[in-house]
């Protein structure tokens, strides 16, 4: 098998060609704070040709759990995104729990990080985030509906480490528990902020450009006074968490921080769901700004035997080869059905029998919740080799696995297919999977 491997520069001259296939944009860090950073890789792609490859890394290494108590209830985290949705995500820990479920790729084509998740017991619940409005104790029934219908009593689950709990049946069946738990804090004072200098304005202007995103967006502060009080209690935690020597002015400051062609890093001034002021990140794909709505959508394929067909693909964020599912972003004027069957032909090379919407997918990172996208389900022939390879896509091979295999890569955090060792962690298809089947219900 040949491999078709996006390659990292690393040579002066070479970095120099893809910087200069920008545009002249410089390679590596462009911009971060206590929890993040936004660089940017030089490459050069399969044909030869050089480029920059964006990639986010998070600082601070955590753990996703799934606590469940000793009559089988589960405790997630509750939380008001700015959006107004009320969602679930599994509890972060800055350990990890009793039994191991998989790593997850927190977006497979932008960060670096692969976030372990784990059952664990609830005896010691993880401290909540400043977002969250309590823990939701729930019965592993009552979380199944939650799951299968990803909207429940109002409450949304798009959280890919839920689907992979389910996947590898670590939570038990019956039950009718479904209770909030809130969140008891303790009084922050803030602290000093800086003078405005503009950055306001700047950032109520963006929200003014970008209407069709923000018009619904109900805990967003949009008064002066409240988002220089909002940083106020910003700089407070911050404090409280890292040490007053080791944050800086700009690390507490809302509004536009970084904005390319294809990244946006907002920090939103938000009242949380309990009333309290703060900011919140939010990376955003700088094409969702200009497109005003959701901007791809993901596939799960199945081949004629019904096993699921993956792309085994090289990704520069993680500087390894990865399986994954196909996805991809709309053209213009498409709709997403059409955007779906496109994606699998040209990233799986087969021609496409049927399809069918399944879900909404998102991986469940706090700083990325505009990129949600349709999930499809889609039938597909045999190999087509008159349909081109992509080189641009860094697209190795595609493999086709059972549920047991499944189960089994997620475990092992990796598959081996042809000598070549593929990460294994794509949140995608842990949501598209346990939604397109009766698994585990």
């Amino acid at each position: 098998m040949i491999l078709l491997t996006i390659a990292l520069l690393t040579q002066p001259a070479e970095v120099a060609k893809a910087e200069q296939a920008e545009g002249g944009a410089k390679s590596g860090l462009r911009a971060e704070d206590p929890y993040l950073r936004i660089d940017y890789d030089p490459v050069r792609f399969p044909n030869n040709a050089y480029g920059l490859y964006k990639r986010i890394v998070l600082k601070q290494e955590k753990y996703s759990l799934i606590p469940i108590d000793s009559k089988g209830n589960i405790y997630l985290t509750l939380v008001q995104e700015f959006t107004g949705e009320i969602v679930v995500r599994a509890p972060l820990s800055a350990t990890p729990g009793e039994e191991f479920l998989g790593n997850l790729h927190l977006e497979t084509s932008l960060f670096s990080t692969l976030r372990p998740c784990y059952r664990s017991s609830a005896k010691n619940l993880p401290p909540l985030p400043k977002d969250a409005i309590g823990y939701l104790k729930l019965s592993p029934k009552n979380l199944r509906k939650l799951a299968k219908t990803q909207n429940h009593r109002n409450i949304i689950c798009k959280d890919a480490n839920i689907y992979l709990a389910l996947l590898q049946n670590a939570i038990s069946h019956g039950g009718d528990t479904w209770e909030i738990l809130p969140k008891k804090s303790p009084p922050i004072q803030p602290k000093s902020t800086t003078p405005d200098n503009g950055r306001i304005d700047r950032y109520l202007q963006f929200l003014s450009d970008h209407p069709k995103l923000f018009k619904e967006a109900k805990l967003l502060l949009y008064n002066r006074e409240e988002i220089l009080l909002a940083e106020s209690y910003e700089h407070a935690r911050l404090s409280q968490e890292f040490g007053e020597m080791n944050i800086q002015p700009a690390d507490y400051q809302a509004g536009l921080l970084y904005q390319d062609r294809r990244l946006t890093w907002v920090r939103f001034p938000i009242r949380f769901a309990d009333g309290s002021l703060g900011l919140k990140n939010e990376i955003i794909q700088t094409p969702i700004l200009h497109m005003q709505e959701l901007c791809g959508a993901g596939v799960l394929a199945h081949d004629s035997e019904g096993k699921t067909l993956l792309l085994g693909i090289y990704r520069v964020a993680t500087r390894a080869n990865e399986a994954e599912c196909s996805k991809g972003a709309k053209e213009p004027d498409e709709d997403f059905v059409t955007c779906a069957a496109r994606e699998a032909r040209e990233e799986l090379r087969r021609p496409v029998q049927s399809i069918n919407h399944l879900g909404i997918t998102h991986t469940g990172l706090d700083i990325s919740t505009l990129e949600t996208y349709p999930i499809y389900a889609v039938r597909v022939s045999d190999l087509d080799e008159t349909i081109p390879n992509d080189p641009f896509e860094g697209i190795q091979s595609d493999i086709s696995l059972t549920i047991n295999e499944i189960q089994t890569a997620y475990k092992q955090g990796f598959l081996e297919k042809e000598g070549v060792k593929y990460t294994f962690a794509d949140p995608l298809l842990a949501i598209s999977l346990f939604l397109s089947t009766n698994f585990d219900l």
